[in-house]
């Protein structure tokens, strides 16, 4: 959705479909200025591979029969305006509960679908699989905050596939890598020195807002509280959408005009829910200005959990694969 759309929002793949699909997480990273059931065949056919089925939880990804298993800051002052435990009841409070969120919050983890509804096409692919995210600033030094999103199913229309990508961005690089091709894009999105964050909207992949400035994201939006099923996306499994942002918060974000790095946008919804005394989130859904949607939803969020260290791996796997490298922080960058 943008170069977004931007990486959680908001492209390096899953563009439009034209005939044949290109597809992939639209993680697009602002650059730096400048039908029916097949009948089994009467006798087996050796390298066939089962059809996997519809899953049954829209989280869940669906089984696909596989070949091998697959291996295994500081907290900052609360604004004066707001008292912990005060009811939120207005868009400015619960932004300042936002930039609070992130108090010894050092990682987070969870369960991820991501949906890509194309507008003027009609089409629909889904992909399934986990988030992570990790703050590694250090006293003194500037924030560093990376995450990493790994899916291993795709859905367009009615037909699953297994289509695993990884994707690992560093506030520096983006690492897009493709296991079944043996393919990896590496893409430099901030030039020496810079760092881009990862969930601030329009800059970063994930339009997440925890940490991010109240006022910085009131300078650059326009913003309304709204009861948690007001326009909900008209999707498929709309019913088990509303009934995983029941009773969060839903914030909408209408980007200001004149602003370079938001001008893919048309529309941002944000859903967090109160747990264990700090807000987490639930959802996202963003509208480009073409009507396409991209929609986060998120479950099983883990706060500060242990990730393994190969879900941030960036090096060449080895031999027999392509490696393309790119650099999208020059405007002459390729």
């Amino acid at each position: 959705m943008m170069l977004l759309a931007m990486i959680l929002t908001t492209a390096v793949g899953w563009t439009q479909p034209a005939p044949v699909y290109s597809v992939g997480l639209s993680l697009a990273v602002q650059p730096q200025p400048a039908d029916e059931p097949k009948t089994p065949p009467a006798e087996p056919k050796p390298a066939t591979e089962p059809t996997p089925a519809e899953p049954s939880c829209p989280l869940t990804s669906p089984k696909v029969p596989s070949a091998a298993p697959t291996p295994p800051p500081a907290a900052s002052e609360t604004p004066p305006e707001i008292k912990p435990g005060a009811p939120i009841t207005t868009p400015e409070a619960l932004l300042s509960a936002l930039e609070v969120a992130d108090a010894d919050m050092r990682t987070i983890q969870a369960d991820c679908r991501y949906d890509k509804i194309f507008e003027i096409a009609g089409d629909e692919q889904v992909r399934w699989g986990k988030l992570y995210y990790e703050d590694q600033t250090k006293p003194g030094e500037a924030r560093m905050r990376r995450f990493a999103a790994s899916f291993e199913q795709l859905r367009i229309g009615r037909r699953i596939e297994k289509e695993p990508v990884v994707y690992v961005f560093d506030g520096t690089m983006l690492i897009e890598t493709r296991p079944t091709r043996k393919e990896m894009v590496r893409s430099r999105v901030a030039r020496e020195g810079e760092a881009i964050d990862p969930l601030r909207i329009g800059e970063g992949p994930l339009p997440l807002p925890i940490g991010q400035k109240r006022d910085d994201i009131l300078a650059r939006f326009e913003a309304t509280l709204l009861p948690a099923d007001a326009d909900l996306p008209d999707i498929r499994e709309k019913a088990a959408f509303s009934a995983l942002v029941a009773g969060a918060y839903q914030l909408r974000l209408s980007p200001k005009p004149g602003i370079k790095e938001l001008r893919e946008f048309a529309d941002i919804r944000l859903w967090y829910r109160e747990s264990g005394g700090r807000l987490l989130p639930v959802a996202a859904k963003t509208t480009n200005k073409t009507g396409d949607l991209s929609i986060f939803w998120l479950d099983k969020v883990q706060v500060n959990a242990s990730i393994e260290p190969h879900v941030w791996a960036s090096e060449t796997p080895g031999e027999g694969w392509s490696v393309v490298e790119r650099n999208l922080a020059d405007p002459e960058g390729r």
